[in-house]
């Protein structure tokens, strides 16, 4: 199975702390580097009709990918195979159409691992961007009208389940080694507004962060939480120093084959 690995980038010294640093790129897991899109659906889409693999990994430049996760993600996809032979999407950490979150990351933001370990992959109904892996061969495109960089997991996810193709989440954790976030208006608004347009006839459907909903008032309520938040950890949240995305992956026993089976 031939994997790549495509990334859109805005700050090189990122990419260099961590992407660049991840043990599966430096063995020559191939990376396509996207600059200057307006949108991350822009910049994967250029990409997917560029690359020549079977299936394509969208990562965040500020991801570290552990040592062997290339080869365990084959593995992955081979047990989602005998489970689901037309699957089209998988995230690392997304939500079931109960709301449920499922998967595991290691989040900056949190400074700690959300979710826990899967025994086998998840049905989901959203995902988190951090890391999408597409099947190629589904033929599946981002919506380009799709404002930012901003819930294109979950608009990718109810794209492909549209075309009643499969959406998972399976057990493959990776270092999200990213910052917190101070608010949900602006940018991440103008996604929520034309994603509740777009699936208005889904809805309400649940994501990692707030559900998509008609009116969006829980999304008014987690923006007020998260205000509130940010203004108490202002100081915390002006550190520069993020921690070394390589100790955090030995630490949660992220590497393959050690803490995997």
């Amino acid at each position: 199975m031939k994997i790549c690995v495509v990334a859109p980038v805005n700050d090189d010294a990122i990419l260099k702390r961590d992407l660049l640093r991840s043990p599966p790129i430096g063995d020559g897991l191939p990376l396509s580097v996207m600059r200057g899109y307006r949108s991350a659906a822009s910049a994967y889409n250029v990409a997917l009709n560029q690359v020549s693999a079977d299936v394509a990994v969208l990562v965040h430049q500020d991801v570290y990918l552990p040592s062997g996760w290339a080869e365990l993600v084959r593995q992955r996809i081979a047990e989602l195979d005998q489970v689901d032979p037309d699957w089209a999407v998988v995230g690392l950490f997304g939500a079931t159409a109960s709301g449920e979150h499922v998967g595991r990351i290691w989040c900056g933001a949190a400074k700690r691992e959300l979710g826990s370990k899967l025994s086998s992959p998840q049905p989901v109904v959203s995902i988190d961007e951090v890391v999408i892996i597409l099947r190629l061969s589904a033929g599946l495109r981002f919506d380009e009208q799709l404002p930012g960089f901003h819930l294109y997991g979950t608009d990718i996810a109810q794209i492909a389940l549209a075309q009643q193709r499969g959406v998972y989440v399976i057990d493959a954790p990776v270092v999200h080694n990213t910052k917190k976030p101070g608010s949900l208006r602006g940018s991440y608004f103008k996604a929520f507004r034309y994603m509740a347009r777009k699936w208005r006839k889904r809805l309400p459907i649940p994501t990692v962060v707030v559900s998509l909903t008609r009116w969006g008032a829980r999304m008014y309520i987690r923006e007020l939480k998260v205000f509130k938040n940010h203004l108490l950890q202002m100081e915390e949240n002006n550190d520069t120093e993020k921690p070394d995305p390589a100790n955090i992956a030995k630490q949660f026993g992220y590497e393959w084959p050690i803490g995997h089976s």
